[in-house]
């Protein structure tokens, strides 16, 4: 399902949700790697889903939250925020890590550096996320700070078009007791 097909036969998703179903893998192996997770929603109700395919949107966020935990190195923490802003569903992936991929930051989404930046995975696995993000008309950006981790930054349209009222923020999450949340 990861063929480029024509977005006609996107469907409306809930991109917490599908996020959440991504943290919901990692849980135990953060307990057992001293990694705290911190899951912050703040997308308003209404207003926390795009138009994609759904399991194109769990493999790229399985994917940079593998890419996150595995740079975290004898505990640490990795952090996942969501928010709206000006129609557009803006998620952030921040590690604690070393920030080993400082000096390719710029080609982390290169499928012949990639495997060089991180230091292990499949070369193509962060080139495809580039695909699907683009895909899905959005981007995605990686940013870090020398030797203070980093941040897969991304940016989805939403599917609705309006704007939420104002200071409506909104949590979706089911209360996992493994995974801190944190609302604004």
């Amino acid at each position: 399902d990861f063929s480029r097909s024509s977005g006609g036969d996107f469907e409306v998703l809930a991109l917490d949700r599908i996020l959440q179903d991504t943290l919901s893998l990692f849980r135990q192996p953060a307990k057992d790697s001293d990694i705290e997770v911190v899951f912050t929603n703040r997308l308003p109700a209404g207003f926390n889903q795009v138009l994609g395919k759904e399991t194109q949107l769990k493999y790229l966020l399985m994917i940079l939250t593998h890419y996150a935990f595995r740079a975290i190195e004898g505990g640490g923490v990795m952090r996942l925020d969501t928010f709206y802003r000006e129609k557009f569903i803006h998620i952030a992936i921040y590690h604690s890590g070393n920030g080993k991929a400082d000096r390719y930051h710029s080609q982390i989404f290169d499928p012949h550096c990639a495997t060089t930046a991180t230091g292990e995975g499949n070369p193509i696995d962060l080139s495809l996320c580039f695909s699907i993000v683009q895909h899905h008309q959005g981007v995605i950006e990686y940013s870090t700070g020398e030797g203070f981790g980093g941040t897969f930054s991304l940016r989805f349209p939403a599917a609705s078009r309006e704007e939420p009222p104002p200071d409506s923020t909104a949590s979706s999450w089911d209360g996992d007791p493994e995974t801190k949340e944190h609302t604004r």
